[in-house]
C-alpha cells in the first residue's frame, strides 16, 4: 500500500465514466427529508460516536507536519500558545498535540455532547491544559467558554463540511470574536471530485456538492472559489488555499483511491496598519488620519476613505462597492444611512447575512469621508469639528 501526495491550485479532472455518473445523479432529497435532517443533526452525531466510540478515526499525527503554524507562529521560544480546536470529535487531534507541545493550552468544543464526554474521560485530558465543551457553533456564542480575541490558533479539520452551507458563515463569524488580530485559521475538508463524492449513490444528492450519508451524517466537498469567498465574507484575509491530491495505490488488488482535500489558512488581520493597507484607486499607501479612530485611513493622493482596502475590514465586491458609493456619495450622513438601509431591505435574507456587517463598515468610512474631507480642506485642528458620523447608531 503506497500513498502518493501532492498539492495544487486546479481542482481535480474527472474521468468520462465519473462526469457521466455526477450528470446522472441530479435528482435531490425532498425539502422534508432535509428539513428532517437539519432538525436531526445532533441526534445523527450522538449516534455516531455511540456506534464507533473512540475507535472511528485515527489520531492525527500529521497536523504539525501539514501545518508549519503550529512550531512557527511563536514570537518566541517557549511561548504558550492558545489555540481551539472548533469540532474536537474524540480529541484525535487534540491529545497528539498536547502530548507533542507542552506549550499548547487548548479549548476544544464539538457538536456532540457524547463526544465531549469521551475527551473529558481520556486519560490525557487534564484542565490545566485544555477545556473541552458541548457547543453548536451556529447558534452557541464562543464568547461563553472562551475570552474574546485570546486565541492565537483556531482548527477547522473535518468539521465545516458537516454544516449546512447556508449556516457556514455564522460558524466563521463566530470563530472570529475569539481569535485575535494578526492569528490563523487552519483549514482541511473535503475537495470537490474526492473519493468519497463519487461514492454517493442516486438519493443521497442534498444540493451543490452537498451530500447524506446512510447514518444521516452530511458533507460537503469544497472548491476553492466558495472556501474564499466564505472566509473574505467574514472578515479573514486569505494566505494559503490549495487543493491535496493524495492516491492510496495497492498495487496487489490494482486499486487507485484519489483524495482530494482542500488545505488552507485565513488569517484575521491584524490591528496595526500595515504597508498592506493601499488605495483601491491609485495603490499607495493609505496613512492614519489624526483624531479620527484607527481603523479609517486616507489615501495622501486621492484622499479617499475606501473601506474596501482597509486590510482589517470585511471585503465587498468592487460593483457592490461602487453601487453603494453612488448612492450616498451626494447625501448628508443621515441620508446615506437611509440609502443604505433601503439596499439591506431589498437585498434577499442570505444577501443580508452576507453583506451587513461589508456594507455598514463600507458606510461609516464613507460617512467619515463626507464629513471629514470638507475638514481635511480647511487648515486647523480637525479635532475642533465634530464628527456626525459617531451619532448614528449603526
Amino acid at each position: 500500500m503506497v500513498s502518493l501526495q501532492r498539492k495544487g491550485p486546479q481542482a481535480r479532472i474527472l474521468t468520462s465514466e465519473e462526469k457521466e455518473k455526477l450528470e446522472r445523479d441530479q435528482t435531490l432529497v425532498s425539502d422534508f427529508k432535509q428539513q428532517k435532517l437539519e432538525k436531526e443533526a445532533l441526534k445523527n452525531w450522538d449516534l455516531f460516536y455511540k456506534r464507533n466510540s473512540t475507535n472511528f478515526f485515527k489520531n492525527r499525527h500529521w497536523t504539525t507536519r501539514e501545518f508549519e503554524e503550529l512550531k512557527l507562529c511563536r514570537e518566541f521560544e517557549g511561548q504558550k500558545l492558545t489555540m481551539l480546536e472548533a469540532g474536537c470529535g474524540v480529541g484525535n487531534c487534540l491529545f497528539p498535540l498536547l502530548e507533542e507541545d507542552l506549550n499548547i493550552f487548548a479549548y476544544a468544543c464539538d457538536f456532540s455532547p457524547r463526544a465531549v464526554e469521551y475527551v473529558k474521560k481520556n486519560p490525557l485530558y487534564n484542565l490545566e491544559r485544555c477545556k473541552a465543551f458541548q457547543c453548536d457553533l451556529t447558534k452557541d456564542d464562543l464568547l461563553d467558554h472562551v475570552p474574546a480575541e485570546s486565541v492565537d490558533i483556531v482548527m477547522l479539520i473535518f468539521v465545516l463540511s458537516s454544516i449546512h452551507p447556508d449556516k457556514m458563515l455564522l460558524v466563521l463569524q463566530n470563530i472570529y470574536k475569539i481569535l485575535k488580530p494578526g492569528k490563523s485559521v487552519l483549514f482541511r475538508d473535503y475537495g470537490l471530485y474526492d473519493h468519497a463524492m463519487l461514492r454517493f449513490k442516486a438519493g443521497s444528492k442534498l444540493g451543490e456538492n452537498f451530500y447524506v450519508r446512510q447514518d444521516g451524517t452530511r458533507s460537503y466537498f469544497f472548491t476553492q472559489e466558495f472556501l474564499a469567498q466564505l472566509f473574505a465574507d467574514a472578515g479573514y484575509e486569505e494566505v494559503v488555499n490549495e487543493y491535496v491530491f493524495r492516491e492510496t495505490v495497492n498495487k496487489k488488488e490494482g486499486l487507485c483511491v484519489p483524495r482530494v482535500f482542500l488545505q488552507s489558512k485565513f488569517r484575521k488581520p491584524p490591528e496595526n496598519p500595515s504597508s498592506a493597507t493601499l488605495c483601491h484607486q491609485c495603490r499607495r499607501n493609505m496613512v492614519q488620519i489624526e483624531q479620527l479612530p484607527l481603523c479609517h485611513y486616507m489615501c495622501p493622493q486621492s484622499r479617499d476613505f475606501p473601506c474596501a482596502s482597509d486590510s482589517r475590514a470585511p471585503n465587498i465586491s468592487k460593483k457592490a462597492y461602487a453601487a453603494l458609493k453612488e448612492r450616498t456619495s451626494h447625501s448628508t450622513p443621515p441620508k446615506a444611512a437611509r440609502h443604505a438601509e433601503v439596499a439591506l431591505t431589498e437585498a434577499s435574507d442570505r444577501k443580508k447575512l452576507l453583506l451587513r456587517n461589508s456594507v455598514l463598515r463600507t458606510l461609516r468610512a464613507m460617512q467619515h469621508e463626507l464629513v471629514c474631507r470638507k475638514k481635511l480642506s480647511v487648515k486647523g485642528d480637525i479635532s475642533n469639528d465634530l464628527c456626525q458620523c459617531t451619532h448614528l447608531n449603526l
